[in-house]
C-alpha cells in the first residue's frame, strides 16, 4: 500500500493520494504568506489545497521530475512549483518531503528554493 501511496503522489493522483491522509497527517508550508504554517488533519489540509487551486484558478501544480531519495517509509521529490495568480506567475524548484507510515502520509514537509518568490507570490492569500 505504501507503493500505491508514493506512485499518487509521484504522478499527482490526488484522490488517491488524498485516502493516505488522516487527522494526524501534518504538512508544514514554511514562509510569511497568509498560508504558511502547519497544518494538521485530512480536512486542514485538504482545505489549504482548496484555497491554492482557489487562488490561481486551478493552475497551481507541482511537476515532480526526480526522487532524490527513498527509504520505503519515507522518500523525498525534487520538482518545480507552478502557479499563476493574476498577473503574477510562480515557477519555482521545490522539494516536497513525505513520511509514510502504516498506509498513511504522516508528514509533509514543502520546501521552495525561492522562498521570497513564494512568499510574494502568496502574499494576501
Amino acid at each position: 500500500m505504501i507503493g500505491t501511496i508514493r506512485q499518487a503522489l509521484l504522478t499527482n493522483e490526488l484522490p488517491a493520494a488524498e485516502q493516505a491522509l488522516d487527522d494526524a497527517t501534518m504538512l508544514h508550508l514554511p514562509g510569511r504568506s497568509g498560508l504558511a504554517g502547519d497544518y494538521q488533519g485530512r480536512e486542514p489540509i485538504l482545505a489549504l489545497f482548496a484555497r491554492m487551486n482557489e487562488l490561481t484558478e486551478g493552475t497551481c501544480r507541482f511537476s515532480p521530475s526526480r526522487v532524490l531519495a527513498d527509504t520505503g517509509t519515507a522518500f523525498i521529490v525534487r520538482g518545480v512549483q507552478h502557479a499563476v495568480r493574476g498577473n503574477r506567475t510562480l515557477s519555482t524548484p521545490a522539494v516536497h518531503i513525505f513520511s509514510l507510515s502504516d498506509c498513511t502520509i504522516r508528514d509533509i514537509w514543502i520546501l521552495h528554493e525561492d522562498q521570497h518568490q513564494v512568499d510574494e507570490f502568496w502574499a494576501g492569500g
